[in-house]
């Protein structure tokens, strides 16, 4: 992981949450914090955004084993500020439900996406930098049971560079469309790393390097 992390607060969410507004990041305030669901379930309205870094530095959310998180559009690392930026979604039962898309690096960039030890995390759309000044963002998918869905098309370096996926340890990444590496012009260096027995990387339709 890059950068220097410390947490210098923790909220721990023990109920069951809803709001109106169209995006959910108040909770971050400043750089430096961290939400933490365990064992609990977390549930934003379904038509608002959680964001993570909406134009702040080395925040963190981490759902833990059984704990379940369910909102809009996801965001890690918003805005051109919002850098190095981490989610970690690990255990046992632990869900981050988007019934939007997800996105590592809108405009920001070093944001990290962590799927681990039988988690799962699911949303429409999935992009590894979006804008081409959200570079070396990055994802990892490992351990048996580990599984990113995206129902629709994942996009490695839809503009941004130097973004990257890595599936190992037999983690799981499926797509319901095509999988992208590198969409525009300006979407280079990009990387996918499919590694070790039993770890996958499934397109319903095309596998594009290079469109």
């Amino acid at each position: 992981m890059r950068g220097l992390w410390r947490f210098s607060i923790i909220v721990v969410l023990t109920c069951t949450m809803s709001l109106k507004n169209n995006t959910a990041h108040a909770q971050y305030t400043t750089g430096f914090q961290t939400n933490i669901i365990s064992a609990v379930a977390s549930n934003w309205a379904s038509n608002s955004g959680y964001l993570v870094g909406s134009n702040t530095a080395f925040d963190a959310l981490m759902i833990r084993s059984g704990g379940v998180m369910s909102n809009g559009a996801g965001y890690i690392g918003y805005a051109s500020r919002g850098t190095n930026n981490l989610a970690v979604i690990s255990g046992s039962g632990a869900v981050w439900s988007n019934q939007l898309d997800l996105t590592i690096g809108k405009f920001g960039g070093g944001n990290s996406l962590v799927i681990s030890n039988q988690s799962q995390v699911c949303n429409n759309y999935g992009f590894v930098g979006y804008n081409s000044a959200s570079s070396n963002n990055s994802v990892l998918v490992t351990d048996n049971g580990s599984v990113w869905c995206n129902r629709r098309d994942l996009y490695v370096g839809r503009s941004g560079g130097r973004n990257s996926l890595v599936i190992s340890n037999r983690g799981q990444v499926f797509d319901g469309g095509h999988c992208v590496m590198g969409y525009s012009s300006s979407s280079s260096n990009n990387t996918a790393l499919v590694t070790g027995s039993g770890s996958v990387l499934s397109n319903n339709f095309e596998l594009y390097v290079g469109r």
